[in-house]
């Protein structure tokens, strides 16, 4: 699945991904080679005309090319062909006609989602793609952080996938976004759903200038953006499903009513929306913290779970004889070891880090002995922390401070004979 955008147009420079072969098959550029998309993909029209700083022209297909922005950005992470998407998708909808109640026999099935991308890959040198989008399946999946960025923004497209009636997949993350989709609607849905219906109107204006026909599939939809946008200003929510509208813009898109009656309705849609905007009780801005706090809960969540699927030391525990020798010793290194008794249990010293915990007990009454076991501990300073053990027991050191291929170190034994070694923490 790809997580390349797809908005190539004229003057994008690319990257070859195939040789480019002449009329007589001869290799006229490698693999590699840079050129300029001149002209791109129209109606059912697959192949970008390339020109070549030669002058060579060339027709490649979509998948025969890359911006060479991105070709230059791009890292390949081994093992990147094992990441498993839907394992990590919290949610999926259909959205386009079959959500907007406007489907034909011929319509495709429109799938969008969202994905939580794992902590591993989140905080790896390749990061996590923004988008990954499937052609042949009809379906595009954005990360998170994305998704919200763009609701926020009252992107259209993003609303309608989070209002859609027609769900396919919610994890519990999914839920918790659905539970908050209110807070992503405010008054800058008027700007947002106007700005996408101008610029789809100024598509229709062209058409009609340069080939003198409608697209009345285009048409149909800036009408229903209008609806949408004004109903959701008015009742807070994003009615996705047009509901008793659905004759009306499908007589539009089967071209049954001339431009001049779609345009006099665009109009008065427009008018009504302004109206909706006046009168909405939506807030100026939508509710940011909120948003954040669902992404950092995510985020801690994905990162407590990459913890759990790793091994990691938790739990040390050395035998000693003698207590009031055993404890002063290890509080020179900086540990806080304090005293504890469960139940029946013996007596015992304990202290928690980051990294575990660290328990003192007595002798076992089989004479079972922890004397054999190496522990190690990074501090500071290798040097004052010697000094601190040489100042308690000056017969402590093995192994005096020296610079190593593991960095400043020192090797000392406590008073049951335990070796423990010390390593200097790195400094950047």
């Amino acid at each position: 699945m790809s997580h390349q955008p797809l908005n190539i147009h004229a003057g994008t420079q690319i990257v070859t991904k195939v040789g480019v072969h002449g009329s007589n098959n001869a290799l006229v550029h490698p693999r590699g080679a840079v050129g300029i998309v001149t002209r791109t993909p129209c109606g059912n029209e697959q192949h970008f005309l390339v020109r070549f700083p030669d002058g060579f022209e060339a027709s490649l297909l979509r998948e025969e090319l890359e911006v060479l922005k991105l070709f230059k950005d791009r890292l390949d992470p081994a093992g990147a062909s094992d990441f498993d998407l839907e394992e990590h998708v919290i949610y999926r909808c259909i959205v386009g006609s079959r959500a907007y109640g406007l489907e034909t026999e011929t319509s495709d099935t429109d799938l969008r989602g969202i994905y939580l991308a794992p902590a591993e890959l989140q905080w790896s040198l390749y990061g996590a793609p923004e988008q990954f989008e499937d052609n042949a399946s009809q379906s595009c999946y954005w990360e998170l952080q994305k998704f919200l960025v763009m609701a926020l923004k009252a992107n259209p497209n993003i609303l309608e996938c989070l209002y859609s009636p027609l769900v396919d997949k919610v994890t519990p993350i999914g839920e918790r976004l659905l539970a908050i989709r209110d807070r992503f609607l405010s008054q800058m849905i008027f700007q947002t759903f106007i700005g996408y219906a101008l610029s789809q109107f100024k598509k229709i204006e062209q058409d009609l200038r340069n080939h003198g026909e409608v697209r009345w599939k285009h048409a149909m939809h800036l009408l229903r953006l209008l609806m949408t946008g004004a109903a959701t200003l008015r009742e807070g929510r994003v009615p996705v499903h047009v509901g008793p509208r659905r004759d009306e813009l499908l007589a539009v898109k089967r071209g049954e009513l001339s431009w001049e009656k779609v345009d006099a309705w665009r109009q008065a849609l427009h008018h009504d929306f302004e109206q909706a905007l006046i009168e909405t009780k939506l807030p100026e801005r939508p509710d940011y913290e909120v948003a954040n706090e669902l992404l950092l809960t995510a985020r801690n969540e994905s990162a407590k779970s990459f913890a759990r699927s790793s091994a990691s030391l938790q739990l040390v525990v050395l035998r000693t004889n003698d207590f009031e020798r055993a404890v002063p010793f290890y509080q020179c290194l900086g540990l806080q070891l304090v005293r504890h008794k469960h139940g029946n249990g013996p007596e015992h010293f304990a202290t928690e880090a980051s990294t575990g915990v660290f328990e003192l007990y007595p002798l076992s009454k089989d004479g079972s002995s922890t004397l054999g076991t190496r522990i190690g501990f990074r501090v500071a300073s290798v040097d004052a922390a010697i000094a601190q053990v040489i100042e308690h027991s000056p017969s402590a050191v093995i192994t005096a401070p020296h610079d190593s291929e593991w960095g400043r170190r020192a090797v000392i034994a406590d008073p049951d004979g335990h070796r423990v070694e010390l390593r200097e923490l790195e400094t950047p």
